[in-house]
């Protein structure tokens, strides 16, 4: 049982510190970045090329996030399965199970939502930039794009933190 009690700790510690760094990193893209990007189109006459270019490359620092959230949705239901698997029935085996859900559930959330808007400034992103003056994408066009997609993904950075809470509210 020492074994099994220390890979539970282990989870927990790691999954609650996974799930507030995740948040973390997913909000301050919206913060420093997608809005540094939407200011420039606005206010700067920044090419939208050149502005979804850099979203792009930011984005693509993103790639770690989703094989993180699977991670620690793993470990979360794990942590529900230890749980469940005692003889006390109020034990918080389904606040680690929420917490999972809440993580993995980031996922199909960026399928639905940010996905379309991702393909599109990727897609911008992909012209020359000597063809932005008569580019399809209008300088209102990628500026709406940018504030819909920092709007969402900081709804998407409250999946993690939420499921953060949860995990250490059945630690207490």
């Amino acid at each position: 049982m020492p074994l099994s009690l220390s890979a539970f700790h282990a989870a927990q510690v790691i999954g609650i510190g996974a799930t507030t760094w995740l948040s973390g990193n997913i909000a301050s893209i919206s913060l420093f970045s997608a809005t540094a990007l939407q200011r420039s189109v606005d206010h700067d006459s920044m090419p939208t090329v050149l502005a979804a270019r850099q979203w792009k490359y930011t984005l693509e620092q993103g790639k770690p996030n989703p094989p993180t959230a699977v991670f620690t949705a793993a470990l979360f239901a794990f942590c529900a399965w230890a749980k469940m698997q005692q003889e006390s029935s109020n034990n918080g085996g389904w606040l680690y199970a929420a917490a999972s859900a809440c993580t993995f559930g980031m996922i199909p959330y960026t399928i639905i939502w940010i996905f379309p808007i991702n393909y599109r400034l990727i897609e911008i992103a992909g012209q020359s930039l000597s063809e932005d003056e008569n580019a399809s994408a209008s300088r209102a066009e990628v500026s709406q794009l940018l504030g819909r997609w920092r709007t969402l993904n900081w709804i998407r950075s409250a999946f993690p933190l939420a499921a953060s809470c949860l995990a250490l509210a059945a630690t207490i």
